[in-house]
């Protein structure tokens, strides 16, 4: 059973960059460290693909097919209910384009679920406070659900397009 959330994701980040006796790390040690973290990310995040055959690409095992293999063994392979796959593409750029106007305005940071939120308009007093409301993407994806748009947020930080801090 893996326990998977994007802020345990950054605690971890944290602690493989930060020694905890506050030495020095070995860069290529932390560089290791962090692809693996990512890879775990990416595994955790994964609701389509075969678990199994996630794990046996990593170690660079290609062609198992699931259908025999696995056989439903996996929760993503037992989950019966249709997928649609989306091309979200344009939804990301708009929140990088976001967080760009919003910390662009000086020393403004916003956290992960507060840049989904303000992609898809919520008029919070966070948002009001960071200025968000006057972007001009602001509420750009009302369309979307807020898990739906989090996911997003959590894949480009996965995928080292944003960052946290």
């Amino acid at each position: 059973m893996l326990y998977f959330s994007y802020k345990d994701r950054a605690t971890q980040e944290s602690m493989i960059r930060n020694d905890k006796n506050g030495g020095v790390r070995n860069p290529a040690a932390v560089a290791a460290d962090l692809r693996a973290l990512k890879h775990m990310g990416l595994y955790a995040a994964d609701k389509v693909a075969c678990r199994r055959a996630i794990v046996l690409d990593y170690f660079g095992e290609r062609g198992f097919d699931p259908t025999v293999g696995c056989r439903d063994r996996c929760d993503n392979c037992r989950n019966k209910d249709p997928y649609e796959e989306r091309d979200y593409g344009a939804h990301a750029a708009g929140l990088v384009k976001l967080l760009a106007q919003i910390s662009g305005r000086g020393d403004q940071s916003i956290t992960r679920t507060g840049l989904a939120d303000a992609y898809r308009g919520a008029n919070t007093q966070q948002m009001r406070k960071l200025k968000a409301t006057d972007a001009p993407l602001f509420g750009r994806g009302r369309r979307l659900g807020k898990a739906e748009l989090e996911d997003v947020v959590g894949r480009l930080i996965l995928e080292d397009v944003l960052c946290e801090r």
